[in-house]
């Protein structure tokens, strides 16, 4: 069983011993898609008790489906859509049920033990998956800020005012006294556009505050209890992770997901190097930075710090108490050392950061290949 999904309907695929079938249920709809599927397995002649193994590209829809699909009997897997093997060609039919009926034998040969496949994203529980909505919704909030003070900031460029700061308490007293180079007032609709726009600004200023003060609360309550927030905690102790980077390190790698080596770590962050142009690589990364939710950006840090790939890492995986006795282990030499490591094993080609260098040589560390 597959499922191709879009918003108005979903193509509902079937195949029993060579036999195939296609239906349509609306969008949204679990009650068509259960009857679909229990008249199909009538059809075809499929008893109650059989396993049904279904897939479906991950997507907008989320893993909603997939626990409902669980909690049915059927056994479900949320496919990375880019993993999925194409045709070259470059013209080639892009329909949903073409799509569909390549997601069916490629379920065929998943299940086969075929390798390589496809890839299977690793579904978070609800819990993991809500513990991800808040820094998700700070990042948002910052880059709104962000607009918000540039395109103030043009506004009043095109009329010859520069200012260095926008915003905080005494910006309405500054903006009443602007004038332009000549002395003469600012237009006034020009002058309701920049207040609107501070409104805003001040708006999205209180609500990031929130949700910083929110942050705080739930580590200072719950870093004694254990868990996420405590690791959250032991991570903060390391120089140059602050509050964001340990809330974003644990609550999108190390607070649900298992990683073998340095090397997935640097995979998730967008910094594993491929053996092709720099166009595709670039290109590769950024895909994997999407992947992650925007978590590539703390690809530097995670290079920074060693957390990829040192003892102290893993040890606040395992045991965020032990993490601050473990945490001076790493400074001089050895500090330089797991940087070093972790930047090696990732991978990294990033040719603006700088080359890591041993203590007393002038020669930087020779860049991954």
């Amino acid at each position: 069983m597959a499922l191709e999904l879009s918003k108005s309907t979903w193509k509902v695929g079937f195949e029993y011993q060579g036999k195939r079938r296609i239906k349509n249920v609306t969008g949204g709809e679990v009650g068509e898609l259960r009857q679909a599927l229990d008249e199909v397995m009538q059809k075809l002649g499929v008893t109650a008790e059989a396993l049904v193994r279904c897939c479906y590209e991950a997507g907008r829809d989320g893993f909603w489906l997939h626990r409902l699909l669980e909690d049915w009997g059927v056994e479900n897997v949320v496919v990375d859509p880019a993993s999925i093997e194409v045709s070259r060609q470059a013209r080639r039919t892009k329909t949903d049920r073409v799509d569909l009926l390549s997601l069916l034998s490629k379920l065929r040969q998943y299940h086969a033990g075929e390798f390589g496949v496809w890839k299977v994203v690793k579904v978070p529980s609800e819990q993991d998956e809500e513990g991800r909505l808040l820094h998700r919704e700070l990042e948002r909030l910052k880059k709104e800020r962000t607009g918000h003070v540039l395109r103030i900031k043009a506004l009043l460029f095109a009329q010859g005012v520069r200012v260095e700061q926008v915003g905080g308490k005494k910006w309405a007293g500054y903006l009443m006294g602007l004038t332009r180079q000549d002395g003469r007032a600012l237009p006034a609709d020009l002058m309701a556009q920049v207040r609107r726009e501070s409104e805003r600004l001040a708006m999205v200023q209180e609500q990031i505050q929130a949700i910083e003060k929110e942050q705080e609360r739930r580590v200072r309550e719950a870093a004694e209890v254990g868990g996420v927030m405590a690791m959250v905690q032991a991570l903060r102790q390391f120089k140059g992770i602050g509050s964001v980077a340990a809330w974003v390190f644990v609550m999108e790698f190390f607070g649900w997901r298992q990683f073998k080596n340095g090397k997935e770590v640097g995979a998730l962050a967008g910094l594993t190097a491929r053996r092709t142009r720099a166009v595709r690589c670039s290109a590769s990364r950024a895909s994997a930075r999407r992947a992650t939710g925007g978590c590539g950006r703390w690809r530097s840090r995670l290079r920074g710090c060693g957390c990829a790939t040192s003892p102290t890492a893993r040890s606040a995986a395992g045991t965020p108490s032990a993490l601050p006795a473990r945490a001076s282990a790493t400074s001089g030499w050895a500090s330089w050392r797991w940087h070093a490591s972790c930047w090696w094993r990732c991978g990294a080609t990033c040719k603006q950061a700088s080359s890591p260098r041993a203590p007393g040589s002038s020669r930087p560390r020779r860049e991954a290949e």
